[in-house]
């Protein structure tokens, strides 16, 4: 008998082009330009986003999904603001992130 964990998972490609996508594990949206993890979250969080100094195409990918949370986020929501985290910091809570789904 194998036993694993099983993930009800999706992958979007909100611009239609194949070099950012956003990919939906269970409860989590991991957003990727190219092959690069720009940000990640909770769904009904916001955002978490890899700071950083990016191409200008990955910075296009950044503002779809600032722009993506800002039209949801009000006074009533405070969670779907976004929090931009250096490098460092965002690598530290992704892989704590990752290490709770184990």
């Amino acid at each position: 008998m194998r036993s694993g964990i099983v993930f009800d998972a999706t992958i979007a490609y909100p611009t239609k082009r194949p070099n950012f996508s956003i990919v939906r594990l269970g409860n989590r949206q991991y957003a990727f330009s190219y092959e690069a993890i720009i940000a990640y979250r909770e769904l009904g969080e916001g955002w978490i986003i890899r700071g950083g100094k990016w191409s200008h195409t990955t910075n296009q990918h950044l503002a779809h999904i600032r722009q993506q949370a800002g039209s949801h986020a009000n006074k009533e929501l405070p969670s779907l603001v976004n929090k931009e985290l250096p490098e460092d910091d965002f690598l530290i809570g992704l892989n704590e992130l990752l290490d709770g789904m184990n």
